[in-house]
């Protein structure tokens, strides 16, 4: 797509010499693309504003790097079929916690090779797609992601490298797959309203999973055994380790269990 450099704004944010590094992003409606970056640097790319209604504002402050959208009312009406774009890079040099908070919108983030320390994803609609590719190089304290009216597919949960992960949300649709290769033990908690919710593990990933959908339902594919009060995985059968352990709470909501490919 061809670009307008009147309404394109280039993004180039070294490494602050600081400690306690955190990339947040506190943004409206807009198509969001961030993946692993080649460069030095730490965020890298462009924001296109076509209708000029959503000028870009960037903060920084010690390790910490804020990126907001501002409003101009008057230029309102031109948002309409001219999204705001953000085409970024993201920096492998150096480990950061990363906060992505977003209105009605459409995310990708490819986060393969990524040393994250903390993430989280925040979506109010439309939705989000979130994949690690590769395994994270830096232990992932807290995985958090929220969504409202939004569908949401998370993909390499395994390769995140978290101790826990944390998934909630009103009427959204969620994925969680747990492909990739699991480092440590990770503690995963869904807590969903009327929210659907899928969960795919390997069969070769140790995996015990606990539901409950007290006025809703839960779906159980092939290759699940109970055990205990769990649904396990053939790996957590045979006490392999390390192991998932996932407590899926859906009230209103549906629950799919699937064995998936690693």
């Amino acid at each position: 797509m061809a670009t307008n450099a009147a309404t394109t704004t280039p993004i180039a944010i070294p490494y602050p010499d600081a400690e306690g590094l955190h990339l947040r992003f506190g943004i409206g409606a807009c198509r969001f693309a961030i993946a692993p970056g080649a460069g030095e640097g730490w965020l890298a790319g462009s924001y296109q504003d076509p209708s000029q209604a959503l000028p870009l504002h960037i903060e920084r402050q010690g390790g910490a790097v804020a990126i907001t959208q501002g409003q101009q009312i008057e230029q309102f009406p031109r948002l309409l079929g001219n999204p705001a774009r953000f085409d970024l890079r993201i920096g492998t040099a150096r480990p950061c916690a990363f906060s992505l908070e977003t209105g009605a919108s459409e995310v990708r983030c490819e986060l393969g090779g990524v040393p994250l320390v903390a993430l989280a994803l925040r979506q109010g609609a439309g939705k989000a797609a979130l994949d690690f590719a590769a395994p994270n190089p830096a232990p992932l304290e807290l995985l958090e992601i929220g969504a409202g009216a939004a569908a949401v597919e998370l993909y390499g949960l395994a390769n995140a490298n978290a101790r826990e992960i944390r998934v909630g949300g009103g009427a959204a649709a969620f994925l969680l797959d747990f492909g990739g290769a699991l480092a440590r033990d990770t503690v995963v908690h869904f807590n969903g309203g009327m929210a659907d919710i899928t969960i795919r593990v390997p069969a070769t990933t140790a995996a015990r999973i606990v539901t409950e959908a007290v006025l809703g339902s839960v779906e159980v594919g092939d290759g699940f055994t109970r055990q205990g009060g769990a649904f396990c995985t053939p790996a957590a059968l045979a006490g392999h380790s390390p192991c998932l352990a996932i407590h899926a709470n859906a009230a209103l909501g549906a629950i799919h269990l699937r064995i998936g490919e690693g």
